[in-house]
């Protein structure tokens, strides 16, 4: 399906090497701003998702949302041309680790989807295949070119697979980020834990670590309340 279709926007995908998904839908839908943030960052933004859901959510707050591949940053530039949030979301096409250092401490919020494959992207070359390579954009500059544009008491939220979470924490802790809440996802109940979503903050400050834990399906096509509860506000048939 080229054209996603949500309650307030539409998503058309033909040109972004990678399709809307629950994981970014969950992290739209999931990621925390504060009352007073008026700036975020959508890091690898690809098709405009995840920026127009906080567009959605949060009215007062303007966004900027980066890509690194031209097909999907002309994708999202024309989703967000589209949809009635244009006037809160700019669409940049760059490197993030060539275009970050110019913006110190000027975002109040950083979501990201990030890539996640580890192997070797030299063989590969499908723009699919190299969006999901961490090889592209370590964890490591992520979350360091995060830590960078932050405020400070700026969140950082993302989502990953759950044997990435650890790493995950050493990184964050090493660039001055405190966790503030996290949620294990599951397919099923009785399933393990396939992704978590995590909402850092740049602080010195400890802080009380909310644990939350979202449950997708009770069985094939039948969704948890929680599960649609959090995505109601985007999917037409919740």
């Amino acid at each position: 399906m080229s054209v996603f279709r949500f309650k307030q926007f539409d998503i058309d995908q033909s040109g972004a090497a990678m399709k809307v998904g629950t994981d970014g839908v969950l992290l739209g839908a999931w990621a925390a701003v504060h009352s007073n943030a008026s700036k975020a960052l959508d890091i690898g933004t690809g098709s405009g998702l995840i920026a127009l859901q906080l567009a959605q959510r949060f009215e007062g707050l303007e966004l900027t949302a980066i890509e690194r591949d031209p097909d999907a940053a002309l994708q999202a530039t024309a989703n967000v041309k589209h949809s009635v949030f244009a006037e809160r979301i700019k669409v940049i096409e760059a490197d993030l680790l060539a275009w970050y250092e110019a913006y110190e401490a000027c975002f109040d919020v950083v979501v990201t989807n990030p890539p996640y494959f580890d192997e070797s992207p030299l063989n590969h070359h499908d723009s699919r295949h190299l969006a999901r390579q961490s090889a592209y954009l370590p964890l490591e500059s992520l979350v360091r070119a995060a830590a960078y544009v932050l405020r400070d008491g700026g969140s950082l939220s993302l989502i990953v697979p759950f044997d990435r979470a650890e790493a995950l924490r050493v990184i964050a802790e090493s660039q001055g980020f405190q966790l503030r809440r996290y949620c294990l996802v599951k397919g099923r109940k009785e399933a393990p834990v396939r992704r978590m979503l995590f909402d850092w903050v740049k602080t010195a400050k400890t802080l009380i670590v909310h644990r939350e834990e979202l449950v997708l399906e009770l069985d094939r096509n039948l969704y948890t309340e929680e599960y649609r509860a959090l995505t109601a506000p985007f999917y037409l048939n919740f």
